[in-house]
């Protein structure tokens, strides 16, 4: 299991991967969004599922806003953790960027991830 007896040379190290997701997020931080070849489709159902937390859906499994007005159960056949974490930044900041918070948080986070995991297979070196 995990040891947190090394508190100082984590918080280094995750530091610096704060400072790399910083440094590679750096297109990430303005209002418009970010152009990928998904990226509409995703910033689409972040969208549908922060309007229906507004309107106190909180599963959000059926989108009405989306496929033209006529819904569509997109939260069914997809993972819709990407898409709760983004309508919950949407929440603090305008849209684009709270998805782009979204991005920053997950590559944040995989990168912390992956240090402990790494840690815990090679140790110290």
């Amino acid at each position: 299991m995990f040891k947190f007896k090394r508190v100082h040379e984590d918080v280094f190290f995750i530091s610096l991967i704060l400072a790399a997701a910083l440094l590679m997020a750096w297109p990430l931080w303005n209002q418009s969004l970010l152009y990928a070849h998904d990226s509409i489709t995703y910033f689409s159902k972040a969208v549908a599922v922060h309007q229906s937390w507004r309107e106190w859906d909180f599963l959000a499994r059926w989108s009405p806003h989306i496929n033209n007005g006529y819904g569509y159960p997109s939260l069914n056949f997809y993972s819709p953790l990407f898409s709760y974490v983004a309508a919950f930044f949407m929440f603090f900041f305008p849209l684009a960027l709270g998805f782009h918070v979204a991005i920053f948080f997950c590559l944040f986070l995989s990168g912390v991830a992956m240090y402990f995991f790494v840690r815990e297979i090679w140790g110290k070196q």
